[in-house]
């Protein structure tokens, strides 16, 4: 079927309501926000541990930006209009967004317009990516989980994990979907 849309212009209909929400953005806000995620933001691919499966653990992804008071938090969940905003006790508040739909939908269409320069654009992509392996299912495979092991490694230079790829893929190699996690050779750490 032919279009009468440019081309590119493909689907406007269907993305009006994303471009009315990113339009809705002022230009001058969105550079903020995008420099303020660069400076105190982190794009998380947490391993899991989970009690019953074919798997012992799960493959989580976490968009999220921390700071002490909640008005840079709250600013950004009513700009993106999705996630959520919780507070620690020491006054620390995180903005988060971890459903793959809303990463897809919201998060990654804003960064498609106000780019991020720095190191946290590469972790980006690459969440990118490992969101998208998410969404196909392929995190719930042996192969699918080492791979998102292998793309997650670079990222968050600075963080510490929990456990080491070798200990998971170990675990997962060792699992048994008759058994639940407790009964595996492997002991939670920290």
């Amino acid at each position: 079927m032919d279009s009468d849309n440019p081309s590119g212009a493909d689907n406007q209909q269907e993305r009006s309501g994303l471009s009315d929400w990113l339009e809705g953005i002022p230009s001058d806000l969105g550079h903020y926000i995008a420099g303020f995620v660069e400076g105190e933001g982190s794009f998380n691919v947490p391993i899991i541990r989970k009690r019953y499966g074919s798997l012992p653990f799960r493959v989580t992804l976490s968009f999220n930006v921390s700071q002490l008071g909640s008005e840079m938090p709250m600013l950004l969940k009513t700009s993106f209009g999705t996630g959520r905003v919780r507070g620690r006790g020491d006054g620390v508040f995180y903005f988060e967004v971890t459903r793959p739909q809303d990463l897809e939908g919201t998060v990654f269409p804003f960064f498609d317009v106000y780019r991020l320069r720095g190191p946290k654009a590469q972790d980006l992509s690459v969440f990118r990516e490992i969101t998208s392996l998410v969404r196909s299912g392929r995190h719930l495979t042996l192969e699918g989980f080492e791979a998102i092991l292998m793309l997650r490694s670079p990222m968050n230079r600075g963080g510490k994990r929990r456990r080491c790829d070798e200990e998971i893929i170990a675990a997962l190699k060792a699992g048994n979907p008759q058994r639940p996690y407790a009964e595996l050779p492997f002991e939670a750490k920290g």
